[in-house]
């Protein structure tokens, strides 16, 4: 009888804590413009809507003109919201497809709860932020052009972004890749701050390992440090490929919401580079939304990639 009770007293203690884990709809994951939502406690009263903030049964949301509001569903769904207007939470979640398995939710939970530790106030640490992204921190004749990666770091994809803080006074910069055996692969010149670089290109066939610095065009005092970036292993790619696979089910559309969540995956694995590949693909999707980029500046700060940077911390 007391087994029964045990198991019992289990169950309503596991079903009310899944009540609670359940009690938002949607998320805020990207808020531009000034936009606003209510509840029935509220009644006419509209409240400014915040990156990060919940929307619980019964909200009402309000989208001004010209602005963009980014939700992610409890069940891991992304929406946007574009057209001005008012908004029924319950009317949302009614218009998104099922079959979710909540992957997607809990990386997009992994980068808000992120974004709650720091604590940050964008507006008030401005100067900081700029420098993360190399707007305003420039490679002077004393100092060396910095990538933003470790020195020696590890890649899922085949396809990664590279950026770096900008020469002083040149707009052109020299690419060098190099192989394991530290022979030149290709030399690359590009007018901005950053490259992509893809494994899948034909220059790249077989190639696990690359080398690259990165030079003004003109200077000889003004390079980089080599920078190693390598594939990760079979196994180790294995290990994580079910999960990706899964997220990628969850999120098939290739929005700058859905990118965001993809960061989050990336960087829960140790995987920064990756991360911050998603984090460039989606403010290129979306370049005037400034949530995408406050993500994405503290993603490298709390990262360590807008400064000097050793070793790589990814898992092995």
């Amino acid at each position: 009888m007391r087994k029964f009770l045990f198991i019992g007293i289990t169950s309503l203690f596991l079903l009310g804590q899944q009540a609670v884990a359940q009690e938002y709809v949607f998320k805020i994951l990207a808020n531009k413009g000034n936009n606003a939502y209510r509840t029935s406690e509220t009644g006419a009263d509209w409240q400014p809507l915040r990156t990060g903030a919940s929307l619980s049964e019964g909200y009402e949301v309000q989208i001004a003109e010209g602005s963009y509001v980014g939700l992610i569903h409890a069940s891991g769904k992304t929406h946007e919201l574009t057209t001005p207007g008012s908004y029924d939470v319950d009317d949302l979640a009614s218009t998104l497809t099922s079959g979710s398995t909540g992957v997607a939710a809990k990386y997009a939970d992994f980068v808000l709860t992120k974004l709650n530790e720091e604590e940050v106030d964008i507006n008030a640490n401005y100067g900081q932020f700029v420098n993360a992204t190399g707007a305003v921190e420039r490679a002077t004749n004393s100092s060396k052009l910095k990538l933003m990666l470790n020195k020696s770091t590890k890649v899922y994809g085949s396809e990664v972004i590279l950026r770096w803080a900008e020469g002083e006074e040149s707009e052109s910069y020299v690419i060098t890749l190099y192989n394991i055996f530290d022979k030149v692969i290709q030399e690359q010149e590009v007018e901005e701050s950053t490259m992509t670089l893809n494994f899948d290109d034909e220059m790249m066939q077989g190639q696990h390992f690359v080398k690259i610095t990165v030079q003004v065009l003109g200077s000889d005092s003004l390079i980089s440090d080599p920078y190693g970036i390598e594939r990760l292993p079979p196994g180790r790619i294995q290990s994580i490929s079910d999960e990706w696979t899964t997220l990628q089910g969850e999120i098939q559309e290739e929005t700058p919401l859905n990118y965001i969540v993809k960061a989050g995956f990336f960087e829960e694995k140790g995987l920064l580079l990756d991360a911050l590949t998603a984090y460039e693909k989606a403010i290129r999707l979306a370049p005037d939304v400034d949530s995408f980029r406050e993500l994405y500046q503290e993603f490298l700060v709390r990262s360590k990639l807008a400064g000097d940077t050793e070793e790589d911390t990814s898992e092995n």
